[in-house]
């Protein structure tokens, strides 16, 4: 699901990301800056000690 360059998995990826969300009282996030292959993106961490999302974004 790391890599998911086909949509494969995004339904999958969505409902532990909408489980996770509902999981507990609490759900930590953070958002870091960085460069891949020369483009900046921002990673996005959501998570609480049940689960942990990431998602990247380009062009940010």
């Amino acid at each position: 699901m790391l890599r998911d360059q086909d949509g494969r998995w995004a339904k999958e990826a969505e409902a532990i990301h909408q489980a996770g969300l509902a999981s507990g009282p609490w759900v930590a996030s953070d958002q870091t800056s960085t460069r891949v292959d020369g483009k900046n993106e921002v990673c996005h961490v959501v998570g609480n000690d049940l689960f942990t999302v990431t998602k990247q974004r380009g062009n940010q």
